[in-house]
């Protein structure tokens, strides 16, 4: 009797390997030949329409799969999850019945939508965020709408109204029970725990955190406005070539770090210098500058001229953050220049000046825009002429004045107003300032100064600029031939000699069109035109004009700003000069 049961179940499983293998066979052969679909089955819709299904696949009733067949099925299922609807990627197979091929279809719904609750907002309202979702209560909840309606919708009214550290802590969907349907979502406002600075190997962290704690505060979200002002303070202290900020999570929850990367420029220069000239021989320098001073941004420099006839020296230091308001600076100097006028010429006259003085400075920043200064100088002026009659043009009471040596003790006040993007190479923003000297104090002069300056600088463009400056200055009572204003040259009016109009009133006009020449902008060329007036009254002044064009090279790992050169033609009188200097003119 075992036996006999024993072959027939021998029997029974034989036929069953035949079904499967020619069944099998028969798919090989199909799937040689291409596998069709006949027909669509969809299991586990509640709520939605087939069609839904239908149009988010590929494969339809009557398509041939003649591609890997896994590899299909699994591209269709990501095709159906993709479009948001269901809680898992819908599990896709084949069946087969009455030699027809059936696309299976199981999906798995997510929940009506019942509401969204939202937590970790203070600075909008939930019914105000709650507005932005678009889904309907009572419509399947679909994911990828729900999280378009967060990036595209909450978090994008975060960042346009400049809260740049805001991010989504937690979102998810309740699958089931008595919230299913109902979205949970946390959002992290951006609220700053501390600033973090990478990269400040030589400069004092303390200096940095005093900087960013005048615009970015500990437990206040964070402001994209706040932001860029910290970034053009950090370019502005003139010893960073690069400043890249970016934000982090802080190891305390729900908080976030402002992470600050900087790399440090090349703050110290030294140099020496060997000349010759007529009137004063062999004539050698030696130079130091330091513009980060023992990491605190504090600049110190050094000038000793080497010359049998005129030597001297120029010490000068200054702190532009004694702390978070004030600023100060004072140099001490015994120098001399030459002055020549009208070279080559039967009127050609030189003269060697010589001031022996110093100067205090201390100022206060008011707000973030408006600074104020008060400066106090105390400067010993005498001349020797060399050649010829320097007042030759001059009357007997000007010719008196000028003629006069002595000490000025002066007092200057002055204030300013700048939104200039960045201080050493100005793209945008406007620069107003005013000063007032007064020079009297028991000193050998009495007379008054009063200087108005404007700029204005307007993009052209993504990186061209256009910029303009307007200065006017006025000197009253007995101004010295060392005070009068000096017009012509690399800093004024291009094309002229240096100092070429002197006077006691002076009106200057610059406009100057900047355009980069190479993609990273190390070259930038200039195009230009400078406009002068200078007298000693507003009603006879004499003009002075050029224009021209120049190229900069801007190399900020250098520490030198732009290194300058203006060539610039003599509109009024012929002739061109060549000019070269540090940094842009305004």
């Amino acid at each position: 009797m075992a036996i006999k049961r024993h072959l027939i179940t021998r029997k029974l499983f034989l036929s069953l390997a035949a079904i499967a293998f020619v069944q099998l066979s028969g798919i090989i052969v199909a799937h040689a030949q291409g596998i069709t679909i006949n027909n669509i089955q969809i299991v586990g819709l509640e709520h939605l329409d087939e069609s839904v299904v239908l149009d988010a696949i590929d494969i339809k009733a009557g398509t041939t799969i003649t591609t890997n067949v896994l590899t299909e099925l699994n591209k269709n299922s990501q095709y159906l999850y993709d479009t948001g609807y269901f809680q898992q990627p819908p599990k896709l197979s084949l069946d087969y019945y009455e030699e027809r091929t059936i696309l299976v279809i199981d999906v798995l719904e997510n929940p009506l939508y019942q509401g969204i609750v939202i937590k970790g907002n203070t600075i909008y309202p939930t019914e105000e965020l709650q507005k932005l979702i678009t889904l309907q209560p009572g419509e399947v909840t679909n994911v990828r709408t729900l999280e378009d309606n967060i990036s595209l919708g909450i978090l994008k009214k975060y960042q346009d109204d400049g809260y740049v550290g805001a991010y989504i802590i937690d979102f998810r969907l309740s699958p089931s029970g008595d919230d299913a349907g109902t979205v949970y979502l946390q959002i992290g406002e951006g609220i700053v725990d501390q600033v973090v600075f990478e990269g400040n190997e030589k400069t004092r962290d303390s200096l940095l955190q005093m900087l960013a704690s005048r615009r970015i505060h500990s437990g206040s979200p964070l402001k994209k406005d706040a932001v860029q002002q910290l970034m053009q303070d950090l370019y502005n202290m003139g010893i960073f070539e690069q400043v890249e900020p970016s934000v982090e999570p802080s190891l305390k929850e729900g908080l976030i770090n402002l992470k600050v990367r900087v790399a440090e420029a090349q703050t110290g220069q030294a140099g020496i210098g060997l000349g010759y000239s007529t009137v004063n021989g062999i004539q050698g320098t030696i130079s130091f500058q330091e513009r980060n001073f023992r990491g605190r941004a504090q600049s110190v420099s050094a000038l000793l001229v080497f010359s049998k006839n005129n030597p001297g020296f120029e010490l000068s230091y200054s702190d532009p953050y004694l702390n978070a308001t004030d600023f100060f600076s004072t140099s001490l100097y015994d120098l001399n220049y030459h002055q020549q006028r009208d070279p080559g010429s039967p009127t050609e006259s030189e003269m060697d000046v010589t001031s022996i003085g110093g100067s205090l400075n201390f100022g206060r920043r008011i707000t973030d825009r408006v600074s104020g200064s008060i400066g106090l100088g105390v400067v010993d002026y005498d001349y020797t002429v060399l050649k010829g009659d320097p007042f030759r043009d001059y009357g007997p009471l000007r010719r008196a004045r000028l003629q006069q040596a002595g000490q000025t003790r002066s007092v200057t006040l002055g204030m300013s107003y700048d939104t200039r993007d960045n201080i050493f190479t100005s793209h945008s923003g406007q620069f107003l300032s005013g000063s007032a000297e007064v020079a009297a104090f028991g000193g050998d002069f009495n007379f008054r100064k009063y200087v108005l300056e404007a700029r204005d600088f307007v993009p052209h463009g993504s990186r061209s600029t256009v910029g303009f400056r307007a200065r006017m200055g006025l000197g009253e009572g007995g101004v010295p031939v060392f005070e009068e204003f000096r017009i012509g040259g690399v800093n004024s009016v291009r094309g002229l000699p240096e100092d070429a109009l002197i006077g006691t009133k002076s009106i200057l006009l610059n406009a100057e069109y900047r355009f980069p020449l190479d993609k990273k902008g190390t070259f930038v060329g200039a195009a230009f035109t400078d406009w002068a007036w200078v007298g000693e009254s507003f009603s006879e002044m004499e003009k002075g004009c050029g224009a021209g064009v120049g190229v900069r090279f801007r190399i900020p790992a250098l520490g030198l700003g732009a290194i300058r050169l203006d060539l610039g033609w003599n509109l009024k009188d012929g002739g061109s000069h060549l000019h070269f200097g540090i940094g842009e003119m305004f």
